[in-house]
């Protein structure tokens, strides 16, 4: 929350939605960084290491973002943090309370049809679902629950969360294949799993 309040105000104060974008692997990293969107007011965008630079100025200019946290530099005209791993204090987090309409998260079509289409989900309805998924998976602390799907994926924000709020351990690992999905499961010891 700290690192975010400068820049954000020196990025687009006339920017109502205050959109970051997080060019980050995924990691705890990631995670952190959404919750210290949320609690500097601001939605986060996934923005993949891996898409090119082209789509990457594409959804960065369709989305208004006004920063971007990055675990390198890009070659683009935005204000930009570089992010080392700093821990978030569990006192800000017992202090943190959502607006009514504050954003959650953007999240951009593939674009396989065109040019992609973006869209804003609202922080409110995202605990909602993510309070109902856990009700219906009904994992439980200590349970271990892999994340599977790619950050550019809206799924990946529940793997997360699910996972999080329940208190169980978040595994995070890359796409894999069928025969390397069964390994993964059994080597990491997982009880649930998004497919």
């Amino acid at each position: 929350q700290q690192a975010l309040g400068t820049p954000l105000k020196l990025a687009n104060k006339k920017n109502a939605r205050r959109i970051v974008a997080l060019h980050l692997p995924k990691s705890n990293q990631f995670v952190i960084m959404q919750l210290a969107c949320w609690m500097a007011d601001c939605a986060f965008m996934p923005l993949p290491l891996d898409w090119p630079l082209k789509r990457k100025r594409s959804v960065l200019f369709s989305a208004q973002c006004v920063l971007i946290v990055g675990n390198r530099l890009l070659d683009l005209p935005y204000t930009q943090i570089l992010y080392n791993n700093q821990p978030l204090q569990n006192s800000l987090l017992k202090n943190f309370k959502p607006r009514e309409n504050q954003h959650a998260y953007s999240i951009f079509t593939s674009g396989s049809s065109g040019k992609a289409k973006g869209v804003i989900i609202g922080l409110a309805g995202l605990t909602q679902v993510i309070a109902q998924q856990k009700i219906t998976v009904q994992l439980k602390e200590q349970q271990r629950s892999l994340w599977l799907h790619d950050i550019a994926f809206d799924a990946s924000i529940a793997d997360i969360w699910v996972s999080l709020s329940a208190g169980a351990c978040l595994v995070a690992k890359p796409q894999a294949t069928p025969a390397q999905l069964g390994k993964i499961i059994r080597e990491q010891n997982i009880h649930y799993i998004d497919l």
